[in-house]
């Protein structure tokens, strides 16, 4: 806001999140977190989400950082590591290569 940098809301904003992996496009940002209670490391996402950048239904658009749990065939069975294009998301799997 006001081209002022802010802590990201929510428990990615404190130390030991277990946050490993950041990524962002032209209007949304994701984080790749390693989380001590699960086996597999989960996706969040936040930002601009109007043709579906984060995986999300397109009426779910956030304007301020406010990370949600990115859920589906993306994060089932594990994620190497994610990335953004200007307006999408990509996952390498760990066993079914590159979903986007």
């Amino acid at each position: 806001r006001d081209g002022q940098m802010e802590l990201v809301d929510g428990i990615l904003g404190q130390k030991m999140s277990g946050c490993v992996g950041i990524d962002c496009g032209w209007s949304h940002s994701i984080a790749l977190v390693e989380e001590i209670d699960k086996p597999a490391r989960s996706l969040y996402g936040w930002g601009r989400n109007d043709k579906g950048q984060l995986g999300f239904d397109k009426d779910r658009t956030r304007a301020i950082p406010t990370p949600c749990l990115i859920q589906g065939n993306a994060t089932v069975g594990g994620i190497k590591t994610a990335f953004c294009g200007a307006e999408s998301i990509s996952v390498l799997h760990n066993e079914n290569g590159i979903i986007s």
